[in-house]
């Protein structure tokens, strides 16, 4: 079947009618079925004679690729009835791809047209791959094959109705290729001059270029609306100003600027990257990355308005070693599909970005803006970033640690064994990694930057032993969860891997993940176990030796609790009990941040463990824990105080930020509106809830259950914050529940940044509420409708789309 289908009494093929035969006089009708008869005699015998000629349309242009696996459309190939496609698949080397049965083709946007096929045509046959789920990637994670369709489409342009083929995948989250325009006609631009283009001399990717926009390397992103393909013009809009650039193809060459005289002098661009010159950068970090300053990731994403299916932001997470937590960042998505973010950093940083149209981690750099493109498979990256992202995308593919190493040998083998098979695996990925510096393939930044996380991610790997043995132990010797398990038995010299070269390292700063190997070595129980514990005469001894000077209450409770054994009045007690709970609020924290630090340095002694800034790190997690987490800015004296316990001035400045940081966003939440404090105190715990439901009455309520000390809570409340717009004119309210585990005084800061109603709940009725719904953990979300009705005591949304759900409720 072609491109139209019958309709009525008339066949309608190539925009034109014929009669039909049932029209004609009985004579001619007689002589055009001897004619056709004998027509189709001789067809078939020149077919036998003569295979039919294929029609092959090369590298034909793509609106945009849906697809975790990268694709590229090859070719399309026309041969009779049927229409082939061949593709180039890039992917991990060694994992399967599916080749559904469910693959088809289809003509794109045919509905609108009147008696246009609207058909799907799956997949008949193949070559190069099997259909179904037992291909494999080979080990260059390259693969070339070919689907084939019955589908017989027009070799030239039909009534100029600028129909497209759409190859896709008939299932949920298929791949999915839009807009194949493999004619090519009527456009307003020259097809060859879609694509990348590499500055020759030096291999960098400068522009690309798209049937509808133009983007360069330095951010540059102009949405084309005209031009004259002969004439090598193309009218462009960037921020609502009209431009012109004008371009010159010559032998697979590009010039391209913003006037023509003077074009044939500018840079030269090509294609084809094996022809260019490139100019690997062999300048690495050398100590001078740390500075406060602001990274940016500017994008583009192809097809958005195809695509986005109304998703409006892009989710990007930090883990930062200095805070000891994710950060997550989001990127509103404007209408014709550019984004922006920013970062604040205090060196590189690997933000991971979390999306339909790619999953990985980048890697910025202070002071300096990535630019990626998004929709064509594999993100492309442009600007000063885009050496070191495209290399160590290249490194993270063929050099990857083995995190099973250590869990899939517990109990088989003991702890220095295991070690010994880790650290081999570390010193054969590091010769791997020197063997392919060598070859100037790889920039210096990214070779720094690989061999900084192979020396972590093996220490963590190693600190695993501990951490997860009894789990591994009883997997590994299939036991039940309940089974007893023999001791670890872990001699000391296991951790003779935590060398100064580890321990006192600045640069693991430099990579997120270093917040894990910090983590794991905080949380380990004998580091996490105090020696001795902390008294108010330690703390008095502690912070006198900082020079703080105390009030004369104060004196009064360190003097009193000095007295020890000696007898007082119970009034005098009831005084100074009351005055010691004002001194403990004031410094226990400071000093017990102070007295973990020195346990910790005191047991890692005892194990041969070098000090250095990993426990200074641990030390300012601490104090971050605080300040960030709990929206808790200390004063100028505590913040010098804490200072002197730290050596490395990136550390001593960071606190500042943080604290700063902390201060300013308080500072502009004061002018926040849209948030609402309810008062519950006195409401009975059996009577909260339909208090609760009957104050809003008529509304659909998204009620969620909250503490500020909760990371996945806050991160769900900050994914939703759209959603909020979005319903604003709507009859759909907000409910945030927390108990009196969240300071009075840290949920007010936070509540002025989360638009809804807020209800700071007292024991009883959150414990009532906990069982009414039964609530084991948070965030926990429970939907009513506009009725008053619980139609989700337990509402999903991690995963969900939880714009649908409320409007499938309105």
């Amino acid at each position: 079947m072609g491109l139209f289908s019958e309709t009525g009494n008339r066949t309608r093929m190539s925009g034109m009618y014929r009669p039909h035969a049932s029209k004609l006089r009985p004579g001619v009708r007689l002589l055009m079925f001897v004619c056709l008869f004998l027509g189709s005699q001789l067809g078939h015998i020149s077919l036998l004679a003569q295979p039919v000629k294929a029609v092959v349309f090369k590298n034909p242009v793509v609106d945009v690729i849906s697809s975790d696996v990268a694709l590229h459309i090859d070719a399309v190939i026309l041969t009779g009835s049927v229409t082939s496609l061949k593709i180039t698949a890039k992917y991990i080397p060694g994992h399967r791809l599916n080749i559904p049965k469910e693959s088809y083709v289809s003509f794109e946007d045919a509905g609108s047209i009147k008696g246009a096929d609207t058909g799907k045509y799956f997949v008949s046959s193949t070559a190069g791959v099997e259909i179904g789920n037992k291909n494999h990637m080979p080990a260059s994670g390259v693969l070339q094959y070919t689907l084939n369709f019955p589908l017989k489409l027009p070799n030239k342009t039909i009534n100029n109705n600028g129909l497209k083929l759409h190859f896709g995948e008939d299932l949920p989250d298929g791949k999915q290729v839009y807009g194949i325009d493999y004619l090519w006609q009527g456009r307003p631009m020259a097809k060859e001059l879609i694509g990348r283009w590499y500055n020759k001399a030096t291999g960098d990717l400068a522009y690309i270029i798209r049937p509808d926009v133009v983007i360069s390397a330095d951010g540059q992103i102009d949405s084309i609306t005209g031009g004259n393909a002969k004439e090598g013009v193309l009218s462009v809009v960037n921020n609502g100003q009209v431009q012109v650039l004008y371009y010159r193809l010559k032998e697979g060459t590009l010039r391209i600027g913003a006037s023509k005289p003077g074009l044939e002098k500018r840079v030269v661009y090509v294609q084809d990257l094996s022809l260019c010159h490139r100019v690997v950068a062999t300048a690495g970090y050398h100590g001078q990355q740390f500075k406060t300053d602001t990274s940016a990731i500017k994008g583009y994403i192809i097809g958005y308005k195809r695509t986005g299916q109304g998703k409006k932001t892009l989710h990007f997470t930090v883990s930062d070693p200095i805070l000891g937590m994710q950060v997550n960042y989001l990127a509103e998505v404007q209408p014709d599909g550019i984004f922006e973010v920013k970062f604040p950093v205090y060196g590189p940083i690997q933000p991971m970005v979390s999306s339909m149209y790619c999953n990985g981690y980048l890697y910025l750099e202070p002071g300096k803006t990535l630019v990626m493109v998004l929709g064509l498979g594999e993100p492309a990256y442009l600007g000063p970033l885009a050496e070191l992202n495209n290399d160590m995308k290249l490194l993270d593919k063929n050099n990857k640690v083995d995190w099973d190493l250590v869990s899939k040998q517990v109990g088989i083998k003991d702890a220095l064994e295991i070690k010994c098979d880790v650290l081999s695996q570390k010193g054969l990925l590091n010769a791997r990694l020197d063997s392919v510096y060598r070859t100037g393939e790889i920039s210096a930044k990214a070779y720094e930057q690989k061999k900084l996380m192979i020396k972590y991610d093996i220490a963590t790997i190693l600190l695993f032993y501990e951490m997860q043995y009894e789990q591994n132990y009883r997997a590994n010797k299939h036991l039940p969860d309940t089974a007893k398990v023999p001791p670890a038995n872990i001699p000391v010299e296991y951790y003779d891997f935590l060398t100064a070269d580890l321990m006192d390292n600045p640069d693991i700063l430099q990579y997120s993940f270093g917040f894990i190997f910090i983590n794991y070595l905080k949380f380990r129980s004998p580091w996490f176990a105090k020696t001795s514990v902390l008294t108010i005469d330690k703390m008095y001894q502690a912070l006198a030796a900082k020079g703080v000077q105390f009030s004369p209450d104060e004196m009064s409770v360190i003097n009193y609790r000095q007295k020890d054994g000696q007898v007082v009045d119970s009034a005098q007690r009831l005084v100074n009990g009351k005055k010691a709970k004002e001194f403990l609020s004031r410094y226990a924290w400071e000093c017990n941040m102070g007295w973990d630090a020195h346990s910790r340095d005191s047991i890692m002694q005892t194990y041969g463990i070098a000090h250095g800034v990993a426990n200074e790190i641990m030390y300012v997690e601490d104090y971050a824990s605080r300040v960030w987490s709990q929206l808790t800015p200390v004063d100028s004296g505590k913040l010098r105080r804490m200072q002197m316990e730290i050596k490395s001035p990136i550390l001593k400045s960071q606190m500042a930020v943080i604290n700063n940081q902390v201060l300013d966003k308080i500072a502009r939440s004061k002018n926040n509106t849209g948030f609402y404090v309810r008062n519950s105190e006195d409401i009975k715990a059996d009577q909260i809830f339909d208090s609760i439901v009957s104050a809003y009455k008529g509304n659909l309520l998204y009620i969620d259950f909250w503490a500020t000390w909760c990371s996945p809570c806050r991160q769900a409340i900050e994914e939703i914050k759209p959603l909020k717009e979005t319903f604003s004119r709507k009859p759909v309210k907000f409910i945030y529940l927390t108990n009196e585990s969240s300071p009075l005084g840290t949920w007010k800061n936070f509540i002025r940044d989360i638009k809804g109603e807020h209800y700071r709940l007292n024991e009883d009725q959150w414990n009532y509420l906990c069982t009414k719904f039964n609530v084991t953990g948070i965030p926990h979300v429970v939907l009513v409708d506009k009725d008053s009705k619980v139609i989700d005591p337990h509402y999903a949304f991690f995963g969900q789309d939880i714009k649908a759900k409320i409007e499938g409720l309105l």
